[in-house]
């Protein structure tokens, strides 16, 4: 990666948006519960929706891309994710929480996007230990945040987790905003 350092920043948001998409729906069955009020079905829903979402964006999201470039796409995706996440947290409202989450989820689309950039810029002979290297560390993300919930639910609120999320996204965008200039279409 030191012979390659362009690769690095793209596949550090790619990371974080794995990682995002992991842990959303952990934090989501205490949120449904607690701050919703909410039951079995309702998460259910919120679930099929969120999936809904990142289909959604699955398909539009390189359309977008083919006619405003990999960037641009990416910062709408993220900047929508990090509103939608930071209004998710403040959210009481079951109709609100629906469409919050099929928004966070048509966002999540980005790390396909971010993916598929990532293996463009990147040599095919380390294009497979680069990218084995970051699944590894967010997947020991995904697994300090899961032991961080399950210590700090009966300290935070559960909401605190989703502002928490939101800021994580939003140092996504600013690394994609300032330091990945040179994604084209």
């Amino acid at each position: 990666m030191r012979h390659n350092a362009q690769v690095v920043m793209p596949n550090i948001v790619q990371m974080i948006l794995l990682t995002s998409f992991m842990v959303l729906p952990v934090l989501l069955l205490p949120f449904v519960q607690n701050i919703l009020h909410a039951g079995n079905k309702e998460f259910s829903m919120l679930e099929a929706l969120f999936s809904m979402g990142a289909i959604i964006g699955g398909f539009s999201s390189p359309i977008l891309q083919s006619k405003i470039g990999f960037r641009s796409t990416i910062l709408i995706l993220l900047s929508i994710m990090a509103v939608a996440l930071i209004l998710f947290a403040f959210n009481t409202n079951m109709l609100y929480a629906y469409f919050l989450y099929v928004t966070i989820g048509f966002s999540v689309s980005g790390w396909a996007l971010i993916t598929t950039y990532t293996q463009l810029i990147t040599d095919n002979a380390i294009q497979g230990r680069i990218q084995a290297t970051f699944y590894g560390i967010s997947g020991a993300f995904v697994v300090i945040v899961y032991l961080g919930l399950d210590y700090l639910e009966n300290i935070l609120p559960i909401s605190m987790f989703y502002l928490m999320e939101s800021v994580i996204v939003l140092l996504a965008l600013l690394m994609v905003f300032y330091k990945i200039k040179n994604i084209e279409k």
